[in-house]
């Protein structure tokens, strides 16, 4: 029952994926592979019932199998070919090497912690940077002081829900400044509250004694007492801004000794972070390239698909 080896005609490329199309057909090919079978023998393993049924696979397996002279069914070489182009159609990329879904599991792993450690990282580095950049030191400006000596009696004398005036900014930049004042009054029960006011322009200072409810208080001591420490923001450039201290008291208090310690804010470690929180954006970048490149592969390898395809078959249908 032997047959001709397959030629390259598309009439035996049809034969053979005939005969490889039914998965009966493939049961007795995949059982006779270790050996000859009788009949009866070829019937058991296959689970077939019916001797027509499996005469009529077996008649469909021309070529593939073949009787022997003790009356035993056996493969052909082109059986074996048909069962190792079985296998190869079989693996996930077909004709490919065994090991190759190994290789590219192991890639997909790597590539994984490396976008993951790249995230990691630049987060961690974007963090770094921004906390740096926004660090506040201070550094000394100019010192006041008014004392009893440098101020008439009738000056440091403040009426009841009065204010006195001791200086403010004139510089424009930086924008952030810190205030620290102390004072003192001879009777102290008498305590004053220290404030750091905007007065638009064009409003006098004499205006602001009588009425300091028309200021804009930038900041002030929460409780009357004897010291402040304050920061604040100048605002934009249609205010002055004033240093004073308010008697809320019902009763003349006189200022018997002050200071005021203007400090100016910087950034001791801006450029620092803003280096690193570049830095830490490239790897961010670079994170989302790699993560880009993983969705995009299986795209391209549709498009450009490797391995065997028909050559596979061929080898096979020539009996290679």
């Amino acid at each position: 029952m032997s047959a001709p080896p397959f030629d390259d005609s598309d009439s035996s490329k049809s034969e053979l994926f005939d005969a490889l199309s039914h998965p009966i057909r493939v049961r007795i090919l995949e059982s006779l592979e270790s050996g000859s079978k009788r009949f009866s023998d070829l019937k058991k393993a296959t689970g077939i019932q019916s001797n027509g049924h499996l005469q009529f696979h077996l008649s469909k397996l021309q070529g593939l199998v073949s009787i022997t002279e003790d009356g035993n069914y056996s493969l052909t070489d082109d059986g074996r070919e048909a069962i190792r182009f079985l296998r190869i159609s079989r693996m996930p990329e077909f004709g490919s090497n065994p090991i190759t879904p190994n290789v590219s599991r192991v890639k997909n792993v790597a590539g994984a912690a490396i976008v993951i450690a790249l995230l990691l990282v630049g987060s961690i580095i974007v963090v770094a940077g921004m906390y740096l950049a926004s660090q506040t030191a201070w550094q000394q400006g100019v010192t006041s002081s008014f004392a009893g000596s440098n101020l008439a009696n009738s000056s440091r004398i403040i009426p009841a829900g009065g204010v006195f005036i001791a200086g403010g900014v004139t510089e424009s930049s930086p924008p952030v400044y810190r205030i620290i004042a102390q004072w003192s009054t001879p009777n102290p029960p008498y305590q004053l509250v220290f404030a750091v006011i905007g007065v638009p322009k064009g409003m006098n200072w004499t205006t602001v004694m009588q009425n300091h409810s028309s200021a804009l208080f930038l900041a002030s001591s929460d409780n009357p007492g004897g010291f402040a420490d304050l920061t604040f923001s100048i605002p934009p450039n249609d205010f002055a801004i004033g240093f004073v201290w308010i008697n809320p008291s019902q009763s003349p208090v006189t200022l018997s000794l002050a200071t005021i310690d203007e400090e100016i804010a910087y950034h001791p470690f801006a450029q620092m972070g803003r280096d690193l929180t570049y830095l830490g954006y490239a790897f961010l970048a670079l994170a989302i390239v790699i993560l880009g490149a993983f969705y995009l592969r299986p795209f391209l390898a549709r498009h450009n698909p490797k391995g065997r395809t028909d050559s596979s078959v061929e080898d096979i249908t020539r009996g290679r």
